[in-house]
């Protein structure tokens, strides 16, 4: 997805690369869902013995599984990503998760997804670069095979629907095929959506949304709107108490050249020295790659890949460097804490952070919050994951009912929908 740059830090944010789309996976800026997701990835394993759903033998799984697992691990550590999806996700733990992954896949009825598909993905992935995989761009051969399900058919994947898109209910353990939501539709997930559309939601932790178009190059963007992959939303910045709007664009300026609103940094480059209201541009300088690196002002920013922020000493607020995030377990604090250092969550553990019961501010937290455990089977969950406990990898949080935020730690599998082959 984009992200905000050259923005005044009271609007300045970041939207993020991958999304978890509010039905147990993360969803790519394409068609295709990515096989990985952190606190979300299926860790539930299956036999490995007798024939998949398409007649494949044992062997056969165990090879292509181990294939695809090798790929997506392997591009998780080289782009320096795996600190977005689980604070401690260890190689080890990525390997077994996603060949389990694979493995329920292969083994799925009434699937367009095959070993030639899931092996043509992993080796498109492996070519792939690190910028279109951090800004979520799926390669072409990992779009969503069309599977023999007509509309209305239950599934439980969109690899299952010839439509290539499952609406899996919050509500339910399966959904059933459909066509894909345009501008105006009501949604829950970015997947919802047909292709160059977001699910538009009014606070991050809506359930529900709109399809709306994401920004094309020079179109306006803001902090509530997305821009198509690829795309940065520069220049969204306060005049006062005024939001004034940015505008989507690429990044093309390379390092010590010249930048400004619409002359964007690449990645790992910020812009120094820029004046929006003087109208001087700035210079592309290398961001800080290490901790202790100093940062801010007339310095570059820090390597966000790397997991590092600009940290401001509280004893002399002139003093900025590079500093690594933190990480705590379970009951551990998150979030900005006391001393102004940033903290996340390990173990795939939530940050919850409580409304803070602002009138002026509804969707105000509480600053920092606490990290919460992932729940299992039959365990109450949150659907949010910032009021409660989200679910161990492999369960979905079933909704109590439609527009509720609280459900059940449950397994959706497609034998379950009453369909076999």
């Amino acid at each position: 997805m984009a992200e905000i740059v050259h923005a005044t830090p009271n609007i300045r944010r970041s939207i993020g690369v991958l999304s978890i789309n509010g039905k147990g996976a993360i969803a790519m800026i394409t068609k295709r869902p990515l096989l990985f997701a952190a606190g979300l990835l299926a860790g539930v394993a299956l036999a490995g013995c007798g024939k998949g759903a398409d007649n494949i033998s044992a062997e056969q799984m165990e090879q292509t599984c181990t294939t695809v697992a090798r790929s997506i691990c392997t591009r998780i550590t080289r782009c320096q990503v795996a600190f977005r999806l689980a604070r401690d996700y260890q190689d080890a733990d990525c390997q077994k998760v996603e060949h389990d992954r694979c493995f329920r896949t292969l083994k799925r009825q009434n699937t367009g997804d095959s070993v030639k598909s899931l092996e043509d993905c992993a080796r498109a992935r492996d070519s792939q670069d690190c910028p279109e995989f951090l800004a979520g761009v799926a390669p072409v051969a990992c779009d969503t095979p069309k599977g023999p399900l007509t509309d209305g058919a239950p599934c439980v994947s969109s690899a299952q629907c010839a439509s290539q898109y499952c609406d899996v209910a919050t509500t339910g353990l399966c959904g059933s095929c459909k066509a894909r939501l345009a501008v105006g539709g009501a949604c829950d997930a970015n997947g919802d959506c047909q292709t160059g559309l977001y699910c538009k939601k009014a606070a991050a932790t809506d359930l529900t949304g709109v399809c709306a178009k994401r920004g094309a190059e020079g179109e306006a963007c803001n902090s509530e709107t997305v821009c198509l992959s690829l795309l940065v939303c520069s220049g969204a910045h306060m005049e006062g108490m005024v939001a004034v709007d940015g505008a989507c664009h690429s990044r093309t300026a390379v390092a010590d050249q010249p930048c400004n609103d619409s002359r964007v940094c690449l990645r790992g480059l910020s812009c120094v020295g820029f004046n929006r209201t003087k109208m001087m541009d700035g210079v592309c300088k290398v961001q800080g790659l290490v901790e202790g690196a100093p940062c801010g002002a007339q310095n570059a920013g820090c390597d966000g890949d790397a997991d590092l922020y600009c940290f401001t000493d509280p004893n002399d607020k002139a003093i900025r460097t590079c500093k690594k995030r933190t990480y705590s377990g379970a009951g551990g604090m998150c979030g900005t804490l006391a001393d102004g250092s940033d903290a996340g969550c390990k173990d795939a553990a939530a940050c919850n952070k409580m409304l803070a019961n602002d009138p002026a501010n509804p969707t105000k937290r509480i600053d920092p919050g606490m990290c919460v455990r992932q729940v299992g089977m039959g365990m109450p969950c949150n659907a949010s994951g910032l009021d409660g406990a989200g679910c161990v990898p492999g369960l979905s949080c079933i909704l109590s009912a439609a527009g509720a935020k609280t459900g059940t730690c449950q397994f959706r599998d497609y034998q379950l929908c009453g369909m076999k082959k």
